[in-house]
């Protein structure tokens, strides 16, 4: 019994320190809306919520529900410096996939700061975007409501306040992320999402997809002059990587600038701290969602998705229930390679 009550007392701590510690990492820090005088660490921001493809197109009448339901709320994050800013440094703005910063037990994931470390090991600066905690999302909450555009307007809002850093070079800002985070990196790289979103209307001075999800994507693109990385997993039919190299294929008969690896043996979410294994999920191989020029979603069908129920039926038409298909988790060679391979992308574009 004795035994049982230390298991359960050490369980309530363990716990406890999980939290305490995430709060450290990611927890709320000053609010500010400039950098002039910010060092590192945690900081909030103004942002807003609930943000779509249909808000860089057009803002119709605010009384339109598409608008009217945007809301004004605090984001938070975290700055990496380099030790070594005798120089200004260039900086990138990382967005974790849909699993968000946490385990479902309240652990912080450790991949995030571990790329974190990579980069500035590197001399480059991170500012680690946490998008669910403002807006009281998880994996498994608010999934109506996916959180890319949100990502990208927080990323763009991030950039801004990194621009008056003393220690970081305003002309060499950058935005990554991993899954859907690697998505909002892609929405990010079309030139209408920058002159609406960017408050001098320039693009990041580059882009990276890490093993990012690519079937949901413009209908007519118009990519940035600027450099995009896609990272890619041999293996990875989660997402399903045969749609990342169609949209390579894209971009690049545009005259894009961009260039993709892919990582032999390696599934989705290689750089987790867990080994393999079969997602809870649905594999997104067969599945193509094209944004209209107009600001709708429509199905490679033509059919346009403009209701939940649309979405979800087409979605569970081109969606497959098949674990084999599902694979993510750890490979340490392709994710110490990816850690390697981003450093030097970033150092060859910002020379």
């Amino acid at each position: 019994m004795n035994a049982i009550l230390v298991k359960i007392v050490l369980s309530i701590v363990l716990t406890t320190v999980s939290f305490l510690s995430n709060a450290q990492i990611f927890g709320n820090g000053p609010k500010i809306d400039s950098m002039r005088e910010f060092d590192d660490g945690k900081f909030q921001f103004a942002t807003r919520f609930d943000l779509a493809w249909y808000h860089v197109v057009k803002w119709r009448d605010p009384s339109d529900p598409h608008v009217a339901r945007v809301a004004d709320i605090t984001g938070r994050a975290r700055l990496y410096l380099p030790n070594d800013t005798r120089d200004k440094v260039p900086a990138l703005v990382l967005i974790h996939h849909s699993g968000g910063l946490y385990f479902p037990d309240g652990r912080a994931r450790p991949n995030f700061p571990e790329w974190a470390d990579a980069l500035t090991d590197a001399g480059i600066a991170v500012v680690l975007l946490d998008v669910y905690s403002p807006r009281q999302m998880n994996r498994t909450a608010n999934q109506s409501r996916r959180y890319n555009w949100d990502a990208v307007f927080d990323a763009f809002q991030v950039r801004e306040l990194l621009q008056t850093h003393r220690k970081i070079d305003p002309n060499k800002i950058g935005i990554g992320g991993m899954s859907m985070g690697g998505t909002a990196a892609l929405f990010a790289f079309d030139e209408r999402v920058a002159g609406a979103w960017s408050a001098d209307g320039r693009p990041f001075a580059f882009n990276i997809a890490v093993y990012p999800t690519c079937g949901n994507q413009f209908h007519a693109w118009k990519p940035a002059k600027a450099p995009l990385l896609i990272m890619n997993g041999e293996l990875d039919e989660y997402a399903g990587v045969g749609a990342c190299y169609e949209l390579e294929t894209k971009l690049k008969g545009l005259n894009a600038n961009v260039a993709s690896i892919t990582y032999k043996g390696a599934y989705h979410s290689w750089d987790e701290d867990y080994s393999p294994r079969p997602a809870n999920d649905r594999s997104n191989r067969n599945c193509r969602w094209w944004m209209m020029d107009g600001g709708g979603w429509r199905s490679p069908s033509g059919e346009l998705l403009d209701t939940d129920a649309k979405a979800t039926a087409y979605y569970n038409s081109c969606s497959i229930a098949d674990p084999a298909l599902t694979m993510v988790g750890r490979n340490e060679e392709a994710f110490r390679k990816s850690k390697a391979d981003v450093v030097e992308f970033i150092k060859r574009v910002t020379r």
